[in-house]
């Protein structure tokens, strides 16, 4: 029943006793108990499933996503490798594999994602597969900000701009589009998109420690306060450099 998952999970638990040999009911109760964050009793449905069929691949996609909920990434990267393995055609499992190799931030899994990645594009570029604007502007996104890990600015630039015309209204694209611009050093360009991105999300930690560092190259001190605050008011602790620059502003007004 839809929008009433304990509702659901009575009726599945029923059919589940009636029939415990079938698949499909395994899988729906996992679904179902995925859904409700009882990911303990998601992952013991899905595994009878796996038992049943050691060859469901949507199994192995939901005990992914279960394990990722659980923040156990290689066990998730285990069974997303297996759910593309064992349906090579389904986008969604190869992106979904692709931005849990991204999150864990190592070199080896940042390659293998960029090859999921480069796959989708190739194949969506050849219309072997239709892909919706959105999720292709997502995947032009993540591998951007892989090129920009590497240093390889004019390829990040290059992904980032086509996310951007895919997708203008998230926040995301014109956030990384705006940042790329600044890493080439077109800091007039960079500020107009990262001034849209403050004015959509004024708190948004990145635009406004890049606002904040082209107002000190336009010697606005009072701008890039403004700028430096905000990119700390709601922690900030992935750009520790913004608390630098605070400070060192601070520090010129004799705050500290």
């Amino acid at each position: 029943r839809v929008g009433q998952p304990e509702a659901a999970r009575t009726e599945a638990i029923r059919y589940y006793r009636d029939h415990p040999t079938s698949v499909a009911a395994a899988l729906m109760l996992g679904e179902i108990e995925l859904g409700l964050k009882n990911y303990d009793k998601a992952a013991e449905y899905l595994q009878e499933a796996l038992k049943l069929d050691p060859r469901g691949a949507r199994t192995h996609y939901l005990l992914g996503r279960v394990r990722n909920a659980e923040e156990k990434a290689p066990a998730a990267i285990d069974h997303f490798r297996k759910a593309v393995t064992l349906e090579e055609e389904n986008s969604n499992y190869r992106f979904v594999l692709a931005d849990v190799l991204i999150s864990t931030k190592d070199r080896k899994l940042q390659a293998e994602a960029k090859t999921h990645l480069d796959f989708l594009i190739a194949q969506s570029e050849e219309k072997r597969l239709e892909l919706s604007s959105d999720r292709l502007a997502e995947i032009y996104d993540a591998r951007g900000n892989i090129y920009m890990r590497k240093g390889d600015l004019s390829r990040a630039f290059v992904d980032f701009s086509r996310a951007l015309s895919l997708d203008t209204e998230k926040i995301s694209n014109l956030a990384n589009y705006g940042k790329s611009l600044y890493r080439i050093k077109k800091y007039k360009e960079a500020e107009r998109y990262l001034n849209e991105v403050v004015r959509k999300d004024p708190f948004h930690s990145e635009a406004n420690l890049h606002l904040g560092k082209i107002a000190l190259k336009n010697k606005d001190r009072a701008k890039a306060e403004q700028s430096f605050k905000r990119a700390v008011k709601l922690g900030g602790k992935q750009f520790p450099m913004a608390y630098k620059f605070l400070g060192d502003l601070y520090w010129e007004k004799g705050l500290t």
